[in-house]
């Protein structure tokens, strides 16, 4: 089988490449490399460095492709704020071009990343696949532009699996990125002997899921009973912003009162959201593996600090 990865030389599609690999397929890797690195890129795949935000760029596509994975993104929802075109470029333009071309070159399979981002806040309870979508920022409503015109090309004839994923974490995670990821973020800082900077409320809710329980749900996108459906990738759990702050600071060995300074609000930055995956376990039996403090051991131990 021959799968294209667009994104594949950033965090989550370096990281679901290398399983793609593992399991001996053929493997194309699309990235304009603005957030992802050549540091990412997997042995044995062939790469394309290319803007997917440009229409040119899909005449450069190889043909005879069966699976897309499409993960290239602008992934940072407090970025889509400061660049709104950028983001729409990134995000629905960028699905919208591929969605076209993988239609028109016969893709059997049309995998998309979406985000959390699409519910907003959500006060009530965990999010499931069928609550109300109320995105506050460009980003969301992007992702969720996207999945609608995911929805189109299936009338069309494109079968397609939407994965909305929740925050990701671990091993592969940029970083020097510090408008993106939480926990590498705050991870960053204590690191550097800084202070942490919190952007909003301590006690904001968010469910962290770890890159391996992500990459092992991706995977079961190219089965057969995954098509045409929509799947949450979480942990199931809620955790608060000083719960994850106290335990990255154990896992770390630091004091808990470490020094922390919080900064006012990301711009619609949503307060409280956790998610449901229960329709991953029954379909599936998957169920993530990792729970965040063993997720924060294998991440500071792949860091090798």
């Amino acid at each position: 089988m021959k799968i294209l990865v667009s994104g594949g030389a950033g965090f989550i599609g370096s990281n679901l490449c290398t399983k793609l690999k593992e399991k001996d397929f053929e493997v194309i890797i699309v990235d304009d490399l603005s957030t992802g690195s050549e540091g990412n890129l997997i042995e044995g795949c062939d790469f394309y460095n290319l803007d997917l935000s440009k229409e040119d760029s899909y005449k450069k596509l190889p043909k005879n492709i069966d699976v897309v994975f499409h993960l290239a993104s602008q992934v940072s929802s407090e970025m889509s704020f400061i660049n709104p075109i950028n983001d729409m470029k990134r995000n629905s333009l960028t699905t919208l071009l591929m969605l076209d071309w993988s239609l028109k070159s016969s893709v059997k399979n049309f995998l998309y990343t979406s985000s959390m981002g699409v519910y907003g806040s959500n006060p009530e309870g965990p999010s499931k696949e069928t609550s109300h979508l109320s995105p506050t920022s460009f980003y969301g409503i992007n992702k969720r532009a996207s999945e609608e015109f995911i929805k189109i090309y299936s009338n069309k004839g494109l079968e397609y699996t939407i994965f909305r994923l929740f925050n990701v974490y671990g091993p592969g995670q940029d970083m020097s990125n510090l408008n993106q990821g939480m926990v590498s973020i705050y991870l960053e800082y204590i690191l550097r002997n800084k202070p942490i900077l919190v952007k909003g409320s301590l006690d904001r809710i968010r469910d962290y899921v770890f890159i391996e329980d992500v990459t092992n749900a991706l995977m079961l996108g190219l089965q057969e009973k995954a098509k045409n459906k929509i799947y949450n990738v979480c942990s199931g759990q809620k955790t608060s912003v000083k719960e994850l702050i106290d335990s990255i600071l154990l896992a770390l060995g630091k004091p808990l009162d470490y020094p922390i300074n919080i900064l006012p609000d990301t711009p619609n930055d949503i307060y409280q959201i956790w998610g449901n995956c229960d329709k991953l376990i029954d379909e599936f039996n998957w169920s993530p593996k990792f729970k965040l403090d063993k997720g924060l051991s294998k991440f500071i131990e792949a860091l090798k600090i």
